[in-house]
């Protein structure tokens, strides 16, 4: 049954038409399908004849059917029929399109374009190239730069640049063409002809005609093609063109036709970022900053930029401008970097180099934040650069223009959610879409700000000094209240970094010391008399940038310290911020100054004496840190043991009046109000027994959590401390069994939620897997404020304290903590009701308290260990069992609820955090330099005395120990797969000296599943094929059960599996050497049926390739032979 092609256009046009009826629609497309996969003679026919159709639309079909035949049915095709079908292509994209299309009752204006017509064609010449060239085809490459010369129409030629292009990106950038040996092949073929393709892009841009729109759509192909040859050309080939391609570009910076002006840039910007020798990179500096490319550059920045805030096109425009002129200063400052280590001299700057610094002091001071952040990105580099830095350009530059502006560079000012009118703001609102990317990207910018100020210090300290004294000090001093409070974060670390720098390189000389010293006092001053309470917390954060001059000048501490007795005692209850803060001053002078503060310890005593007459029971906890911190720098023992008492006694006391809290759950409900109706107000909330509780409880434990940080291993108060772990431990064990079923039948209604996850906690859980609980689920924050809030809050902060308490105890005083009696007792509270406990809970104890607590044990303990451990990991391979198999009913074809996204997101986190514990716990990693590894630090691992400790015990913990590291490997978390794999070669190692088969055989099993998962993940595929390598090699010599599992794999001939097996044991006995990239390869050759593959190659349909002869291998030329040397020796 003959097909005719006038019948198959109606269909297609139907196809397209929106009032086609939908089951008429499926039965054409059916019909359509079965037209493409029937005979190829058949579709060659149809398809050829309807590329001459006038309706864009069907010549676009028409193409793509005859990609699709030759893509799979090229080799079923004769030889006459391949040559007529090569010829008929090549000569239609010779012709042009047809003339005058007729879209009939279609719309789409897009389809009648040249490039709608010459890409699908282009994609017809790269299917058959695929197939043909070079062997077959050599004079492909002649062929279209003939046709390119020679086109009768635009679109010719850009069908030619689109051959070129899709060859480029199939062949090299892509890699899309899957046989190896072909790639290789038309990758050979590319090289050769890329010099004819560098040269026919110059002639077309050359030629083009600025004035006339289908020449610059010309151009516009030429320069996206160019973008791709400049990326991934070899040197050689595109070296002698740079200077005539830069040329070309910077004629069209300012062509706005197409985007022309855009796209030159971001191909500009290819070329000065490629990677490529030092020789090289110095001839891109030197073309880059020739006067005509330099000034072609300046002047369109120029332009756009004062258009820019009106308009999204000329900004983006700008910032491909800046992306191009930061891209050729960073390569500047690598090649005059060899250059200087390489002759010893300083290079002169680059002509024009003063222009070019100019217009980056623009960008760095431009209100949008991210031109600012590229530019002073470029400023850092330049100053960090031996050469650069001495130059008058850069110096004049930095010391007129950027230092005098870092006050307003370093202001938090126009986030996106601004309702402000400020150009910083609007840029904002362009560039980010979110306060949470913006302010990412702040604190990058103003990193960058401060790293600048670490470079020039040495060099411009003078300026930079009298900058802050003039902007920031002499301001806080003398009119501090109109400051605004945006500000405030700014100038306080802008000084900080200018001081700090500048005390530690010695730039600070006597006539310097003295005026801050005097700025030191007039500060002070003008906190006691002129400033609000408000004001002087902030003031009191640029006041502790000048402290190091208190080093200096011992008695200065008197007058600051007299200021925090004064605003001790003035400032109201309210004011709980300053209150805070003036006690977190007293610890920096304490830890940070501890030759001052240990000549007037008596004095800061007293100042902590007073300020505990007027705090709160959460400020007396950070004053008693702050005596604790003061023990530590007295010079006499009676004094430290005096102070350490002062500090501990009142914790003690309190806890032996919260006793209670320690008896059981329903006491420490009870005591703590939740039986009861919670506060309606403040007022309510300062009489409340049950809150008053909570406060004493919390400060209680604060205060002792901080006092065990601040002291040494050696403090006295170890003894004092440690034996109350008994009780910290009991208050765990009652924090666990509140997870009972009946607790919430027990609290008080209006505590429903009590035992939720806090607010604080669900976001960190989204942002460890990159996201952010407000875009994820469209949540906002509750009420901080709220007593059910706080009620959690309470509980969460609870946990955490007494876990870093118990933790430092374990570390920090480890004889004596594994020493108690009491130890079995405090294990066992420790993991008691874990199978009750929500996964955020059980998160936080693998992470931080029981990975401490059971590496840190001595080896005579271990078997007091053993029970608890048992309990965690088995318990912990029960819920990782349980919460993956729930994730594994998610429908990801609909939209997951928010519970099922959080579900995943928890699982995934546990998961890692489990593999941290056990890598903690049961494995060593050693670092060390081996011959093969050079310089490079090579990591080892091995299982840790408490792992060995296990593994010879044996029993039901080895079994959950292994089980959970091997099947981590298969969980759908890369992360964690990742992460397991040390874990997982300990085991393998142990397994090699201490065989036992049955674990063998599950090892291996388990790492096959793993790469069937995670094969795909570029991160995960090398170190997966490592361990499978590692696992079989390391295993097989011990038992043939690893060969037969091989010999399950599918797809796989026996002898290949029986030739793997061979050098496998061979490597392992040391008759064969292989390096670790040639053992990855032979193991992803062995598996490539099981490896999973990326979600771009799942629906790939697979195209049979023929091999073709191989391509001769050019001789290298041989240099003729010079005989004047002869000639010269016989005296001729």
């Amino acid at each position: 049954m003959s097909i005719e092609a006038s019948e198959v256009e109606r269909v297609l046009v139907a196809i397209g038409d929106a009032a086609t009826p939908p089951q008429t629609r499926a039965e054409y497309t059916k019909a359509i399908e079965e037209l493409k996969e029937g005979p190829a003679e058949v579709l060659l026919s149809i398809s050829l004849q309807l590329t001459s159709s006038q309706n864009a639309y069907v010549t676009h079909v028409a193409f793509n059917f005859l990609q699709h035949a030759i893509k799979f049915k090229w080799n079923s095709l004769p030889v006459p029929t391949r040559v007529s079908l090569r010829d008929d292509i090549m000569r239609k994209m010779s012709i042009g399109p047809p003339p005058t299309p007729k879209i009939g009752g279609l719309s789409p204006s897009s389809l009648s374009s040249s490039s709608h017509w010459a890409d699908p064609l282009a994609r017809c010449v790269t299917a058959m190239a695929e197939h043909e060239w070079p062997q077959n085809w050599p004079d492909l490459t002649e062929k279209l730069v003939q046709m390119a010369y020679q086109a009768a129409s635009p679109p010719t030629s850009i069908a030619v640049l689109c051959v070129i292009r899709r060859l480029l990106e199939d062949v090299v950038a892509f890699a899309n063409v899957a046989n190896v040996k072909r790639r290789k092949e038309m990758h050979q073929a590319i090289h050769d002809s890329m010099k004819q393709w560098i040269g026919l892009t110059m002639k077309l841009m050359g030629e083009a005609n600025t004035e006339n729109g289908e020449s610059l759509l010309i151009v516009k192909h030429v320069i996206g093609l160019l973008s791709i040859i400049v990326e991934w050309a070899a040197t050689p080939d595109i070296e002698p063109f740079v200077d005539e391609i830069v040329n070309h570009l910077v004629r069209f910076l300012s062509t706005a036709t197409h985007s022309i002006y855009e796209e030159a840039a971001q191909c500009l910007t290819s070329i000065a970022s490629r990677k490529r020798n030092n020789v090289a990179e110095k001839i891109v500096v030197d073309t880059f900053f020739r006067d005509n490319v330099i000034k072609s550059l300046l002047e369109t920045a120029s332009m756009a930029a004062h258009v820019a805030q009106s308009n999204e096109g000329h900004y983006t425009y700008l910032k491909a401008l800046c992306d191009t002129l930061t891209t050729v200063g960073l390569h500047l400052s690598s090649i005059w970097s060899v250059t200087t280590e390489k002759t010893s001299k300083t290079p002169p700057p680059p002509p024009n180099f003063g222009l070019y610094m100019s217009a980056l002091s623009e960008f760095a001071l431009h209100p949008a934040m991210w031109l600012r952040s590229e530019a002073t990105n470029v400023l850092v580099r330049f100053a960090s650069n031996a050469a650069i830095r001495k130059w008058k350009e850069f110096k004049q530059i930095l010391v007129l223009k950027i230092i005098p502006k870092m006050p307003e560079m370093v202001e938090r000012t126009g986030m996106p959610s601004s309702s402000s009118s400020s150009p910083s703001a609007h840029y904002a609102r362009m560039d980010f879409d979110d306060d949470v990317e913006w302010m990412h990207d702040f604190m990058q910018y103003r990193t960058r700000v401060f790293n600048l100020v670490r470079e020039t210090v040495d060099d411009h300290h003078e300026e930079l000094l009298a900058m802050v004294e003039q902007r920031i000090l002499q301001r806080v001093a003398l009119e501090p209240n109109g400051i605004p409070q945006h500000e405030w974060d700014g100038l306080h670390k802008l000084a900080k970094a200018v001081l700090s720098a500048s005390f530690e390189k010695g730039k600070i000389d006597k006539k310097r010391e003295d005026t801050l010293a005097a700025a030191f006092v007039m500060i002070i001053q003008s906190m006691g008399t002129k400033m609000s309470f408000s004001c002087a917390n902030d003031a009191l954060s640029v006041l502790s940038a000048l402290y190091p001059i208190m080093d200096r000048q011992p008695p200065l501490i008197e007058h600051l310290l007299d200021l925090l007795e004064r605003l001790s005692i003035a400032a109201p209850e309210e004011e709980k911020e300053l209150r805070r803060h003036l006690t977190s001053s007293v610890i920096s002078i304490v830890t940070r100054h501890e030759k001052v503060a240990k000549d007037y310890w008596p004095r800061i005593f007293t100042v902590t004496k007073r300020m505990a007459e007027t705090a709160t029971l959460m400020q007396m906890a950070q004053i008693a840190n702050a005596i604790a911190a003061l023990s530590n720098v007295v010079p006499s023992v009676d004094d430290q043991k005096q102070l350490l008492e002062i500090a501990l006694a009142p914790q003690l006391e309190h806890l032996q009046l919260m006793q209670g809290l320690f008896t059981d759950v329903s006491s420490f409900l009870s005591q703590t109000g939740f039986l009861i109706a919670p506060p309606s107000n403040a007022e309510e909330a300062e009489r409340h027994e049950g809150v008053k509780m909570r406060k004493l409880l919390r400060s209680t434990l604060l205060a002792i959590e901080g006092i065990v940080q601040k002291v040494s291993s050696e403090s006295p108060i170890g003894p004092i401390v440690v034996p109350h772990c008994e009780a910290f431990a009991r208050l765990v064990r009652i924090l666990f069994e509140l997870y009972d079923p009946v607790t919430p039948t027990v609290v008080h209604s209006a505590y429903n939620g009590l035992l939720q996850i806090p607010y604080t906690e669900r976001q960190s859980i989204y942002c460890t897997v990159g996201e952010s609980l407000e875009a994820a689920t469209g949540r906002r924050n509750e009420d901080a404020r709220g007593s059910v809030t706080m009620a959690i809050q309470f509980l969460s902060e609870i946990n955490d304290t007494l876990q870093s308490i118990i933790s430092i105890c374990a570390t920090k005083f480890s004889p004596i903590f594994y020493s108690l009696p009491s130890l079995p007792t405090i294990l066992s509270d420790l993991t008691t009701n874990l199978e009750r406990i929500p996964d955020f809970r059980v998160r936080y104890w693998l992470k931080k308290a029981w990975p401490l607590l059971y590496s840190c044990a001595p080896s005579s303990h271990f078997s007091l260990l053993l029970p608890s451990l048992t309990l965690i990991v088995e318990q912990s391979r029960h819920r990782l069992e349980s919460v993956w198999a729930q994730v594994s009913t998610i429908d990801y074809d609909s939209e997951p609820t928010e519970d099922e996204l959080f579900l995943e997101h928890m699982t995934c986190v546990l998961s890692r955090e489990l593999i941290g514990f056990l890598k903690a716990v049961f494995v060593v990693e050693e670092k060390h330099t081996t011959s093969n590894t050079g310089n490079a630090a090579a990591t080892s691992v091995r299982l840790s005395p408490l792992g060995c400790f296990v593994y010879d015990q044996g029993g039901a913990l080895l079994s959950s120990f292994v089980s959970l590291t091997f099947s981590a490997l298969a969980w759908r978390d890369t992360q964690s797969c990742v992460r397991a794999i040390p874990v997982a070669k300990a085991i393998v190692d142990k397994l090699s000296s201490s065989f036992v088969e049955d674990a063998a055989v599950f090892a291996l099993v388990n790492v096959l599943q793993s790469i069937r998962i995670h094969g795909s993940d570029e991160v995960a595929i090398g170190p997966l094929l490592a361990i499978i390598f590692h696992t079989y090699a390391a295993l097989r010599p011990h038992s043939t059960a690893l060969l037969n599992v091989l010999m399950e794999l599918p797809d796989t001939p026996p002898a290949t599996i029986e030739a793997f097996d061979k050098r496998a044991i061979s490597i392992s006995r040391g008759l064969e050497d292989m390096p670790e990239k040639a053992r990855k390869e032979m193991v992803k050759k062995l598996l490539r049926p099981i490896i999973s593959v990326t979600l771009g190659e799942l629906g790939r349909r697979p195209v049979e390739l023929r091999p073709l002869p191989p391509i001769e291998k050019r001789a290298k030329l041989a240099p003729e032979a010079d005989y004047e040397a002869v000639a010269d020796f016989f005296g001729h």
